[in-house]
């Protein structure tokens, strides 16, 4: 029988050949006891060479362990991962990422003392030029002072700022910080057994937002969540590479998570979190705008652009949530869109896009 180690850290690889040395020497050099730790690389699919990198590092190496399958997205990747974990609590990285030398350390403490189902802590978005050289450095603090939350009434405040980060969110008094993404699984740690006896996944069927509606389901089970708010992970965004290629099938591909989410959230009876769904919806239209019905690189005319824009608008959702969404709970940039879609205004929306340069995710 396997023994059972402290932490399993599963990793989705596709094609980051060039980020993976720094990722997995950071692994490498936790002050943590690594005998006790498992790291679980899912290469999927990659036609880099990112399956040589992790392989020199296997011999010197037993606690790396390679599954290698076919493509099929991070969510199959890191389900993947958790099938074969052994960690009492588990860890989703990034391998374009990296982490700091008491990331596991400190979340395994805090997991431990305080018998936590969730261990959240902050990051460092870390964004850096095209010649590798940093730029810019911010702290991504949740929340100014720790807490353990065990009250339902938290949990469901967290699930809406999961659903949209200008949500107000607070937990056993303490308020969290606006626009700071909660959505992520890099800043958590898990407790395997409570994933495991909740059937909590990543919904493969999803091919957007899989992440967020997984924690939106791990926070609505869960029996209490530690904060600490220390910065033990490095969110690397390189300058320029924020996706804006074409995505025809975008908008569908965020209505399949609607529909995902609708149940689960009707089912809840929760006000507020109905609103963070609304806002959800609005936030996702607007990304439509950079990745679909403005994009330069759409097939589509000027006005074939602006009528497509328009069918959108009366679609259910969109329709629904531009019509009842509590505005004041927007950030100005998603309001503006909300009226631009409420009346019905594709050319108001597309003067928007050009002039404000819409949120990303």
């Amino acid at each position: 029988m396997t023994d059972e180690k402290k932490v399993s850290i599963i990793v989705p690889v596709y094609n980051v050949q060039e980020y993976l040395d720094r990722f997995i020497e950071s692994v490498l050099r936790q002050s943590f006891d690594m005998k006790a730790v498992e790291i679980i690389f899912v290469d999927d699919g990659s036609t880099d060479g990112s399956a040589g990198v992790i392989s020199g590092y296997t011999e010197e190496h037993p606690s790396i362990k390679v599954i290698i399958k076919e493509n099929g997205g991070a969510a199959s990747a890191r389900n993947r991962g958790l099938e074969t974990a052994t960690g009492e609590y588990v860890a989703f990285l990034d391998p374009d990422d990296y982490i700091e030398k008491e990331y596991l350390e400190i979340a395994y403490s805090e997991a431990k003392e305080k018998d936590a189902d969730i261990v959240l802590f902050d990051a460092f978005r870390e964004c850096t030029g095209s010649d590798g050289a940093q730029t810019n450095t911010v702290v991504w603090n949740h929340a100014l002072s720790e807490f353990t939350a065990t009250d339902r009434r938290d949990y469901e405040s967290m699930q809406c700022q999961i659903l949209y980060p200008y949500m107000s969110a607070r937990a056993q008094g303490v308020v969290f910080e606006k626009d700071v993404p909660l959505s992520a699984p890099w800043d958590k740690l898990y407790r395997r057994k409570f994933l495991f006896e909740n059937n909590l996944k990543f919904p493969e069927e999803l091919k957007v937002l899989d992440d967020m509606c997984f924690n939106f389901n791990v926070f609505g089970k869960a029996k209490k969540i530690s904060y600490v708010p220390i910065p033990l992970y490095h969110y690397c965004v390189q300058e320029g590479t924020i996706t804006n290629g074409y995505r025809a099938n975008r908008p569908k591909l965020d209505m399949q998570v609607f529909e995902y989410l609708k149940e689960k959230i009707e089912g809840l009876n929760v006000p507020l979190m109905q609103q963070a769904y609304y806002a959800r919806i609005i936030k996702s239209f607007a990304i439509c705008c950079r990745l679909c019905f403005f994009n330069r690189m759409s097939p589509l005319s000027a006005d074939q652009q602006l009528e497509q824009v328009k069918e959108y608008m009366c679609k259910e959702p969109y329709e629904e949530a531009f019509k009842s969404v509590d505005k004041d709970l927007l950030d100005w940039k998603l309001a503006l869109v909300t009226y631009a879609g409420m009346y019905k205004k594709p050319r108001l929306l597309k003067i928007l896009y050009v002039l404000q340069n819409l949120n990303s995710r």
